[in-house]
Formats: structure tokens, sequence, C-alpha cells
């Protein structure tokens, strides 16, 4: 039975958008609730009450992807439920059928970013991207898009256990093409929070965030306020870039 909540009650997963619309999902009711910057309230997309049975195996929330758009996507890549930049319920779509996948984002208008693959808006994979740009295999695929759909990865190439090479972070236009690739500075190896806005990479650890530029450079750094019990999620946006806290807190910094 559908739970009886009013307002938001707890916030499963959030995603800020390029322009600073904020989209949260509930809990309890699996809605999503659609903010402005300013933390206003203006939608909130309602499934319908056979959506959600129960979670993927091995996910512990529902996936949330935003467009650049507003188009907003829930759930896992067999069964994407759909909502206009308004909040209208326009229904389940399948995506990335026959491959391994993540989380989608919007590369360009038309094409969405699932870990290796490119793909279009009806689920067909339209490009492929598994190789470093010196064209050895990725391990952990692109692991940011900007909000122009250029692509920044980061990781490592083969098995992580077994290299001795160091990490690498690499950067490719919104077409796949690489542009750059360098060792990615010691002590970001714990794989952290990643956002870029086309220009800076930038990478949320537990207390600071730290600014990488397409040559590799650690460029800028600063410290974050106390966050004990939960990881930052980064996200580019309005010009600079806004963290979540895990709990029920945005904040919006700005960029160099």
């Amino acid at each position: 039975t559908a739970p009886s909540v009013s307002g938001l009650t707890s916030v499963q997963e959030l995603v800020v958008g390029p322009t600073g619309a904020i989209f949260a999902i509930d809990h309890l009711s699996a809605e999503v609730h659609y903010f402005d910057a300013d933390g206003k309230s203006a939608h909130i997309a309602k499934p319908l009450k056979n959506d959600y049975t129960e979670r993927p195996p091995g996910m512990l929330a529902w996936p949330l992807s935003v467009t650049r758009s507003g188009d907003v996507y829930v759930g896992p890549p067999g069964e994407c439920l759909h909502y206009s930049p308004t909040g209208a319920r326009i229904g389940k779509q399948g995506w990335g059928k026959g491959e391994p996948v993540s989380n989608p984002v919007i590369v360009q208008p038309q094409w969405r970013w699932k870990r290796d693959f490119l793909v279009d808006d009806h689920g067909n994979n339209v490009g492929k991207l598994d190789r470093w740009p010196d064209l050895t295999w990725m391990l952990d695929g692109p692991s940011a898009v900007a909000p122009d759909g250029s692509l920044m990865a980061f990781g490592s190439k083969g098995d992580r256990w077994k290299t001795t090479d160091p990490d690498r972070i690499a950067f490719f236009s919104s077409a796949g093409e690489p542009e750059s690739m360098s060792p990615l500075p010691l002590g970001l190896g714990s794989y952290p929070s990643a956002a870029y806005d086309g220009k800076l990479a930038y990478f949320a650890r537990k207390s600071d965030v730290v600014a990488i530029n397409k040559q590799g450079k650690a460029v800028w750094r600063f410290n974050l306020p106390p966050n004990p019990t939960h990881s930052w999620s980064i996200f580019p946006s309005r010009g600079g870039i806004a963290l979540w806290d895990g709990r029920v807190t945005v904040y919006w910094y700005a960029t160099p």
C-alpha cells in the first residue's frame, strides 16, 4: 500500500541540474520533487501505483538522471520511468538493451551516456567509448559529463587490482573524441564524487574539493563544511558547482 505522505519526507537520491534546478526522490513515495535553486517547490512527479514493485537487485536507491532539457528518468536501465520537465508522467522507457549499464545522463540533446555507450532517446546504442586515448581498455569508464556534453573519465586500465600503472584522467568531446590524458594526481585514487564543467574536473572528498585541469594538475582546493556521516555529491551548476551533503542541504560555490 502506498504510504500517506505530505511533502518531501526523506531524500533517497538528489540531482542538481546545470541551471540550478534541484530534483529529489522521496524515500517513501518514490515521487520526484522539483525545486528551483532557492529550494522552492516547483513540481511533483508522481508514479502510478504499479510503477515500482521492488528495487533492482544490488541497488540501494532508484537511479535518478536529469537531462539538460529537464526531463527526468528514474529506475533501472531496462525500464526507466520518464517524466517531463513539468513533472508529467510520460511512461516507462527501456534503453541500452542487451548491454551492461549504469546511470544515464544527457551528453547531447538526443544522447544519453551510460558508462561505455552513447544511447539515443529510443534506447538504441549509437556509439561506444570503452578505451582511453592511448587505446588501452578503460576499467571505470567516463565518470562525469559537462553541461556542454563533453566528458571526463578517471580510473585505471585493465584490472584495478593487478595494474601497476597510475590512475589516469582523460577528457573527451561530446562525440567521444579524445582531447587529453594524464596521470591522476596522487591522493585522488579513492574515487570520490566527481563533476566536470567543460574546463575543470572537480573531486569532492570527505572534507574538501580539488579542481584538476586538462593537463592533470591540481589548480584549486577548498575545505567543505563538516559532514561526518555522509559523502558528498557534486554537480556543475549555475557557472560554478553545487554539493549535496546526502541529507537535506545543497551548497553552492563559485569557481575560478
